[in-house]
């Protein structure tokens, strides 16, 4: 999959780079000043989960929203799914001081392949991290609450079943269903929810593996 984003150069040339998968971007290289620079991707549980948004932002502005909803439910799988093997890992590394094998790896696969529906894998993530809910976490972290805050309509139900219904059934809508008519309002809301989706779980992160760290608000 190609991934790409939009730079700033200080001399206010716009700069657009690509890559690919899991490799490296390219070396900037301004192409009105002549000065280079490196991307580093962000500090992340998952970076191809961050490149994913990217690509998703990138169908969004380019017109294809039905896209656009796909890759945000995506980004946010991937970033669950690695936030869980983490979470096993560090629990193994603690007790046994060896790291996981392969059979490790598909041992826990199939556990959380078990866990259906987005409330109760957020839940069983957000217990594990902070032994907290999933909702209780979002009213009682700032950065979470801060993260869905801008949704009015979260107020009306709770955190988990907004981004059940919101990203994951629109999502399911285009999968299973075939509906592939999705207009720009949707696709735009989905790509915000995905971001703070994302962000909550990382500050999951932070909290659990990272508590100096400031958090990124």
């Amino acid at each position: 999959m190609k991934f790409t984003i939009q730079q700033h150069c200080d001399c206010g040339a716009s700069l657009t780079l690509t890559t690919s998968g899991s490799s490296d971007w390219p070396a900037i290289v301004c192409t009105n000043c002549s000065v280079s620079g490196i991307i580093v991707d962000p500090l992340s549980v998952s970076i191809i989960a961050e490149r994913i948004l990217y690509r998703a932002k990138h169908e969004l502005e380019n017109g294809d929203y039905t896209l656009t909803v796909l890759l945000g439910a995506i980004a946010v799988e991937s970033f669950i799914t690695k936030l869980f093997l983490k979470l096993k890992r560090m629990e193994l590394l603690s007790s046994s001081s060896y790291w996981p094998t392969r059979a490790d790896e598909e041992k826990w696969e199939k556990q959380f392949k078990r866990i259906r529906g987005f409330e109760k894998i957020s839940n069983f993530i957000s217990t594990q991290m902070t032994n907290k809910l999933f909702d209780e976490f979002v009213c009682a972290n700032s950065v979470a609450s801060k993260a869905v805050a801008t949704f009015s309509e979260i107020s009306r139900t709770t955190p988990s079943a907004f981004i059940q219904t919101e990203l994951f059934e629109r999502r399911n809508r285009i999968a299973h269903w075939g509906f592939v008519d999705s207009t720009f309002d949707e696709a735009s809301a989905c790509l915000k929810l995905s971001v703070a989706t994302v962000r909550i779980f990382n500050e999951m992160d932070r909290i659990k593996f990272r508590p100096n760290d400031p958090p990124i608000s």
